[in-house]
């Protein structure tokens, strides 16, 4: 059980906030400098845990960010995203590549005190840097309420109900399936937040998801957006 961040000798009770965001990244240090600044600028600055297959990057995280930075392989990538998990109220995961809305920590920890033990969202910005342009994305027909992987969060409660294990450390893809069904059959009090708070930034860099994918996807819709949506985001391309 997570320690209560007011008193390191008692156990957590699951009302106070102690967010911790993990990042696992990949051959992507530009991007991901941006979204650890942008988490030090959130409203409520999370702890950050950045997991990275490339030991010289481990090193300039934790020595640029004073952050907790970690060496894994790559693959397979379940075990490199467990290899992050830590205890938090709440856990909150997050793509190399993807901007939270400066205010979403604090919007997850006050969900959390409502009673929450699991947040999540199906809409998001999508920003092509090639072509310089923002599109608005949302889950729709049989996916639109599951919960895109980026941006999820799990109470201490309920880590504690999964015994921490949130990825099936087997896998290399399909990551986003195994959280979301294991704290369903937790019986996890779920809250779906269908604005978009996440930016994914589609740029020079390996992706998992890249726009092509999205624009042709029978289960996402896709809309123009203005290029102000980053001012939101405080997102400053190069």
């Amino acid at each position: 059980m997570v320690n209560c961040p007011h008193d390191d000798k008692a156990e957590c009770c699951g009302n106070c906030p102690y967010p911790v965001v993990l990042i696992a990244t990949h051959h992507r240090l530009k991007i991901t400098c941006k979204n650890i600044e942008s988490l030090l600028n959130q409203t409520l600055v999370p702890k950050i845990v950045v997991v990275t297959s490339d030991q010289d990057e481990a090193i300039y995280f934790a020595e640029t960010y004073g952050i907790e930075s970690l060496y894994h392989k790559n693959e397979p990538l379940g075990a490199k995203w467990q290899y992050g998990v830590r205890d938090a109220n709440p856990l909150i995961i997050l793509g190399s590549d993807d901007i939270l809305a400066p205010d979403y920590v604090e919007q997850v920890c006050r969900k959390i005190k409502e009673g929450f033990d699991f947040i999540g969202t199906t809409a998001w910005y999508s920003y092509d840097e090639y072509r310089n342009r923002v599109y608005d994305t949302c889950y729709i027909n049989k996916n639109q309420d599951f919960p895109i992987g980026s941006g999820r969060a799990y109470s201490s409660v309920l880590l504690n109900k999964m015994k921490f294990k949130l990825f099936d450390t087997s896998l290399g893809k399909k990551l986003d399936d195994f959280g979301y069904y294991s704290a369903i059959k937790q019986s996890a009090k779920t809250f779906i937040i269908r604005s978009p708070e996440i930016l994914a930034v589609k740029g020079d860099w390996a992706q998992m998801n890249p726009m092509h994918k999205y624009l042709t996807s029978k289960n996402i819709q896709v809309q123009n957006a203005d290029l102000d949506v980053l001012k939101k985001f405080d997102y400053v391309p190069d």
